[in-house]
């Protein structure tokens, strides 16, 4: 019997072990990490009751609901299961009045030279006290892993489990009874003829202990109130393998249970969510800070657009009045940022200008670029914008036979900014 039991509990944790096989890989939520290679402990709390064993009759004169405790550690080596090694201690106490008197032996031994003619009486109570200790290892399935999309992220949880266990009994069996005994001894002349009647009360007291192989199977109804701690409802039975005097033959037992796991971070759920906020309350910081820095770099782009344009405006004006009176003897073409192609007003500027030129006088023309860009580049572009000049003039009638000089110097030497993306053309 002890041996099949055995190997039907060896059976059972090898299937809960071998489940995760069966189960569809996927990506584990972060709550499984609190329940993977993680070491817990636990309290137990609860009541008892057993039935069975050679006291099973006294049980309807008394209740045989005992207060139990236990406490043992737990290792989740997966999410879906975890090994246990638990302890747990309950009391149990019988007691019975019989209305009628038990059989029990003779109560009275006569002396030398005296016969028992008679003796009646027995047992009228009787009391059971018994310490039972029992220490096993277990194995527990996770049954809501079975499901592949939990909702509840983790927080209930109904294990179901079984085991292998030793029970030690220690405690005594103690009981009272009466009766009355007729005695007859010898007479003064050596015949049995007086007769005798003798009372008699006797307690006795009798120690007892029993062990034995148990497989215990558990129900435990979970809540994770912490991601380190949980409160359960557990109900228990035990199945003693051995049918022993005074053992019983099963225990059942129901209580509340709090587990707490003793490695990994410990943290509560309100400082995850504290944190998280903290985390959302930064990324909004490095936001707002991001766009206020690139609201400010857009402005001063923007203003400085709006000074390059006035410095460009001012030099115009100063062109065209130099024009205007026709006096001037040098002119400025002006050019947009990394652009040869003149504007219309620097077009019409030009030819203001050309037009009141003298009819056979030379002209030196030089173009510039402004130092934002490299000396390569900026040399190209000084020989386009020349070149740009150059062709305005011929179309006004001055030829290149009146050009005495015509060449782009690059980079200027004065600075950056429009006032230097210029043609400057000087009448000799």
């Amino acid at each position: 019997m002890v041996r099949k039991t055995i190997t039907g509990v060896l059976a059972a944790l090898t299937l809960m072990l071998g489940a995760p096989l069966f189960a569809q890989e996927q990506e584990e939520p972060e709550y499984k990490e609190q329940r993977t290679n993680k070491v817990g402990l636990y309290l137990r709390g609860g009541t008892a009751w057993a039935t069975g064993g050679s006291f099973a009759e006294w049980s309807q004169a008394c209740t045989p609901v005992q207060i139990l405790g236990g406490a043992g550690l737990s290792w989740n080596i997966r999410p879906w299961v975890r090994l246990g090694l638990n302890y747990d201690y309950t009391y149990s106490s019988r007691n019975r009045y019989y209305n009628e008197l038990q059989p029990e032996g003779p109560a009275v031994e006569a002396g030398e030279g005296m016969v028992v003619n008679n003796s009646q009486g027995g047992v009228f109570y009787r009391r059971y006290n018994a310490g039972m200790h029992g220490v096993d290892l277990s194995g527990d399935f996770n049954l809501m892993e079975l499901f592949k999309n939990r909702s509840d992220k983790g927080w209930f949880n109904i294990y179901v489990g079984t085991g292998f266990g030793w029970m030690l009994g220690t405690g005594n069996v103690w009981s009272m009874s009466t009766g009355h005994s007729s005695i007859t001894g010898p007479s003064s002349d050596g015949t049995f003829g007086n007769i005798s009647t003798e009372s008699w009360v006797k307690g006795l007291n009798q120690e007892c202990k029993f062990n034995s192989p148990y497989v215990p199977a558990r129900l435990s109804v979970e809540f994770n109130v912490l991601p380190q701690m949980a409160i359960g409802i557990e109900g228990g039975y035990k199945f003693l393998c051995k049918n022993m005097d005074l053992a019983p033959r099963n225990l059942f037992s129901a209580g509340i249970t709090l587990r707490f796991t003793l490695t990994g971070k410990i943290r509560c759920r309100a400082c995850e969510q504290k944190d998280a906020r903290f985390q959302e309350l930064v990324a909004d910081y490095d936001k707002v800070q991001e766009e206020c820095t690139k609201a400010k770099s857009e402005k001063d782009a923007s203003l400085k657009d709006l000074i390059d344009e006035n410095e460009s405006l001012k030099a115009r004006i100063e062109a065209l009045e130099q024009a205007n009176s026709g006096s001037a003897k040098s002119h400025i073409v002006y050019f947009n940022l990394d652009s040869s192609t003149l504007s219309d007003v620097e077009r019409e500027r030009l030819i203001a200008y050309g037009v009141q030129l003298s009819s056979d006088g030379m002209i030196s023309i030089v173009g510039e670029a402004s130092n934002e860009g490299g000396s390569e580049y900026n040399q190209k572009l000084s020989d386009e914008r020349v070149s740009s000049v150059i062709n305005i003039l011929n179309q006004i009638g001055i030829g290149k036979e009146r050009i005495s000089s015509a060449k782009g110097i690059g980079s200027s030497a004065n600075g950056e900014g429009p006032a230097f993306r210029r043609v400057s053309i000087t009448a000799e």
